[in-house]
């Protein structure tokens, strides 16, 4: 199955894949399309995804990977190089973010292929990069039914990356300093570290050290 929404393009798979049998042209938007239909609609269990993303759409594609769970064998993708770079960049470099650490969570990602702008006809500004993705060696980092707490700590810590996260935990998560201290001491993570310098594990364990009657504050 092919997702093409640009007219000349779609009329070339067609023209040229059309024929076969087991071949299916979808004519849409990729926003549009969700995996998880589609792998319901071919009566597959697990799906490979290959693509050279639209930019505008690599976030909205790469996190609706995650929605897929189990559902997925491998994917490969062409994408920018700056958000390639910032999938696979180490803790404690000024790349390392949110993606890195959800995506890899539950993936093992590499770069296997940077790419010019010469190999496109128009040439495009930016450089590209084709990443392989596919489900993390040993298993996932943490149960797919944490996955939204994991976000949630995660995206609070980063949206203000610069603040150490004893400061930010005690913002988002209404949390006096005795309970500070007792997450720091459950979980073996330094609190007076910023979130830049936590690998995935450090993230998990800081997740199941959080008193369970913590809530996200609304403030941003």
């Amino acid at each position: 199955m092919a997702v093409e929404l640009d007219d000349a393009l779609a009329a070339v798979l067609k023209a040229e894949l059309g024929e076969r049998s087991e071949f299916r042209l979808v004519h849409a938007d990729l926003a549009r399309v969700d995996a998880r239909d589609v792998r319901r609609e071919l009566g597959v269990e697990r799906l490979v995804l290959a693509g050279n993303l639209p930019y505008q759409l690599t976030s909205h594609v790469l996190f609706g990977v995650l929605d897929l769970e189990t559902n997925l064998d491998r994917a490969v993708f062409m994408v920018q190089r700056e958000v390639a770079e910032r999938i696979v960049a180490r803790p404690g470099t000024r790349t390392y973010g949110i993606s890195s650490v959800m995506l890899r969570a539950y993936h093992d990602v590499a770069i296997v292929l940077r790419v010019k702008p010469g190999s496109f006809t128009p040439p495009p500004r930016v450089d590209s990069a084709v990443i392989r993705l596919v489900p993390r060696a040993g298993g996932p980092a943490l149960p797919w039914g944490e996955r939204a707490d994991l976000a949630r700590l995660v995206k609070s810590t980063f949206n203000e990356r610069r603040k150490i996260l004893r400061n930010t935990l005690r913002k988002f998560y209404d949390l006096e300093a005795e309970a500070l201290d007792a997450v720091a001491g459950a979980s073996g993570v330094d609190l007076g570290l910023r979130p830049e310098e936590l690998p995935v594990e450090s993230f998990v364990r800081l997740l199941h050290a959080m008193p369970a009657q913590a809530n996200a504050m609304e403030k941003r």
